[in-house]
């Protein structure tokens, strides 16, 4: 599509297991798309959300990462982890030390907390700029901080 002014931008639906939310890249960011556009595969994105009543839009910004079809038929290439814990007494203190972990193990894992609060869970995606390195030694750490078994491994393409 054309903006008023007769310049490109893209229009398009992004859709995983859960969900589809109607995508706009406006013409400042459209040339971080273009190599995208024809290819078959998995596309991570970043940008902000508008919601308006029942309406929800992304206004994608940037490409995190883009997974082929022979990338994802890679096994255990690109995990998420996932974080299940509790907003209980001393949660901030131990966000703090998960903050120092997920910048000394910097790297290309996608990183996600479920934050349970109030009896209702929240999920954290946080920010490409805080995906890690899928280690053991990260893994452990990351257990001794918050406890054994909240920290759940998945295949980038689950929860």
């Amino acid at each position: 599509s054309k903006t008023k002014n007769g310049k490109y931008m893209y229009r398009f639906v992004l859709e995983d297991t859960s969900a589809k939310i109607d995508t706009l890249v406006f013409p400042n960011y459209y040339n971080n798309f273009t190599p995208y556009v024809d290819k078959d595969g998995v596309i991570v994105v970043e940008g902000s959300i508008k919601k308006e009543g029942d309406s929800v839009t992304l206004f994608a910004e940037k490409v995190v990462n883009f997974f082929s079809e022979k990338d994802i038929k890679k096994k255990d290439r690109y995990n998420s982890l996932h974080l299940y814990v509790k907003g209980e007494n001393g949660f901030i203190e131990r966000l703090k030390e998960l903050k120092r972990e997920m910048i000394l193990h910097k790297g290309g894992n996608p990183f996600i907390i479920h934050l349970l609060l109030d009896g209702k869970e929240i999920k954290i995606v946080v920010s490409s700029k805080y995906f890690v390195n899928d280690s053991k030694r990260f893994r452990t750490k990351i257990e001794e901080i918050f406890g054994k078994g909240t920290l759940k491994v998945m295949d980038f393409r689950e929860g």
